[in-house]
């Protein structure tokens, strides 16, 4: 691939990222990847604090950083562990479940714009693109080092293939 497709393709995905988050859903947004984890404390009540970090693959500081500030908003409690006072677990409280189902429904909305735009095919096609292009970039960026923003590392674990 010559150099003016290359640069070609990084504006397109600039382009596309600057418009991601313009979508009106956003205004609803109350930081990076607080809808990802307000759905995992969702679906793993009582989720100790080690295992949130694991599965959102970041810095148990910049997790924990995070977490005050929801429940500073009411969205989730944090509790000790009966068994192991040295352990946090995070509970989703009625004002994080509020905020998940207003994202959700925007996301929802949002999804219908994508079907207007790319045919069940595209959609294919470009999930797999995606995905290939994020493993490749796992395999070339350092592995479990911060990224700067967020406490988010490069080399996430997840993979997803066709």
């Amino acid at each position: 691939m010559n150099q003016d497709k290359q640069e070609g393709m990084i504006e397109s995905l600039d382009r596309v990222m600057r418009l991601l988050r313009r979508r009106a859903h956003n205004r609803l947004h109350t930081g990076r990847g607080v809808y990802r984890l307000l759905r995992i404390v969702q679906n793993h009540p009582a989720i100790s604090t080690r295992e949130l970090a694991e599965l959102l693959d970041v810095r148990p500081s910049s997790l924990n950083e995070r977490l005050v500030a929801l429940e500073s908003e009411e969205m989730i409690a944090r509790n000790r562990d009966a068994d192991d006072q040295r352990v946090f677990t995070v509970s989703i409280l009625p004002k994080g479940i509020e905020h998940l189902e207003e994202v959700a429904s925007a996301r929802s909305e949002f999804h219908e714009v994508l079907k207007s735009i790319l045919s069940e095919e595209e959609t294919e096609q470009f999930q797999y693109l995606a995905a290939k292009f994020a493993d490749g970039l796992e395999t070339v960026l350092p592995q479990d080092e911060p990224s700067g923003e967020n406490g988010y590392r490069r080399g996430s674990r997840r993979r997803h293939h066709r």
